[in-house]
């Protein structure tokens, strides 16, 4: 067998692979106007909130997954927080359990570190192999305040952005 040969092979198939995981760029064009929707929708109140580092854990009493990067904490009385985590966070979807793992016993803060879950925790019930070794550590971005109609504003759009 020809070394040389092997090579090319490996080669091309890691072209074939690679190729196959780019995104189309219809499919960009949906992600990029999907961004700009929701960046036009965090800038709709006047005056601007500027983001909080943290959060007090009495400040807020329910977390909800809005998709990979985005997770919204309602609080009393009408208040909401938007945290943008600085990456997607794999694993993590809508309606999905986290894990959420604090420095601080009072507050969750920028940086602190959470892991989405599935329904069954165990190892021998997850769905992915690589999950084996636990789920996937994401951190916290800033928690940008919002207003009720922004909240609803977000949900419509991703909801719609699913299609």
């Amino acid at each position: 067998m020809n070394p040389g040969c092997c090579l090319s092979s490996c080669l091309a198939i890691a072209v074939v692979f690679l190729t196959g995981c780019s995104t189309s760029p219809e499919v960009e064009r949906k992600i990029q106007a999907k961004e700009a929707r929701i960046d036009a929708i965090l800038k709709t109140v006047s005056p601007p909130k500027s983001p909080q580092r943290c959060l007090n854990s009495n400040q807020y009493h329910h977390v909800r997954v809005m998709d990979e990067r985005r997770i919204v904490f309602e609080g009393r009385r009408n208040q909401y927080w938007l945290n943008i985590l600085p990456v997607q966070c794999p694993g993590l979807q809508r309606s999905d359990t986290i894990r959420i793992e604090r420095l601080s016993s009072v507050s969750l803060c920028k940086f602190d570190t959470l892991y989405p879950l599935e329904w069954f925790s165990w190892p021998w019930y997850r769905r992915w192999p690589w999950y084996w070794n636990g789920a996937p550590k994401c951190t916290f971005g800033a928690f940008l305040p919002l207003t009720p109609d922004q909240v609803q504003q977000l949900d419509s759009t991703l909801d719609t952005s699913r299609d």
